[in-house]
């Protein structure tokens, strides 16, 4: 252990490689016909325990094969007309783990009867499922962008017994004494809904905003 500890400060000129003592290539063998690995002999010295003689291959060539990914698609903020803004006395980042945590959303969404989720943390691309007002609700995490000063997370919103798909975007900035504005923009994608049910619906998120102000402000996630 404490020659293993040692030798994670050595002179080879790479950050990525194999290395295997002396004693222990001698004892185990390595895959030296293997043309990806270039081995090589080298040795350091130790105050404490002299020198260690080891063999090291660096994965350079490995790293060449590697496909590089392809750059995820880039987010576009297309905003509606409808707005919505609340000061909440809390810290943004309580704010923000608050907003994004599924878990803890029955507790300020009135009318939320179930949530359905993967039994995962949240990430980009997480669907849950909730029942709200008697609507099931198909929530899809698309977009999350998180600063110590503002942060951004959108949502894709399906309500299928409404035929209605809609962007919904909260924007959380930092504001003076440890408050945080949060803003929320929902973008109805060209649903052709009567004046009154998108009315209706945005009364009702002006709603849980006070009761999501509330659990920011007193048990926050």
């Amino acid at each position: 252990m404490i020659v293993a500890h040692r030798l994670l400060k050595n002179d080879v000129a790479s950050h990525e490689y194999i290395l295997v003592t002396e004693t222990c290539g001698d004892a185990v063998g390595h895959t030296s016909h293997d043309p990806s690995l270039r081995w090589s002999k080298s040795s350091q010295a130790y105050d404490a325990i002299g020198t260690v003689k080891f063999e090291f291959a660096t994965l350079d060539d490995y790293r060449r094969q590697i496909v590089p990914s392809a750059a995820p698609p880039r987010f576009v903020v297309e905003k509606g007309d409808d707005n919505l803004e609340i000061v909440i006395d809390a810290p943004l980042k309580a704010v923000y783990q608050t907003l994004i945590n599924v878990d803890k959303r029955p507790e300020w969404l009135e009318g939320v009867d179930t949530i359905n989720r993967e039994m995962t943390s949240e990430r980009i691309g997480m669907q849950h499922n909730c029942v709200f007002h008697g609507l099931k609700l198909i929530n899809t995490a698309v977009y999350r962008d998180f600063h110590e000063d503002h942060a951004l997370y959108s949502e894709k919103v399906e309500i299928p017994e409404l035929k209605l798909t809609l962007q919904a975007l909260y924007e959380m900035e930092v504001l003076d004494g440890g408050r945080t504005r949060l803003g929320f923009n929902v973008n109805w994608m060209g649903a052709e809904l009567p004046a009154e049910n998108k009315t209706g619906m945005l009364a009702g998120q002006a709603a849980n905003f006070e009761l999501l102000k509330r659990v920011c402000e007193n048990n926050p996630a």
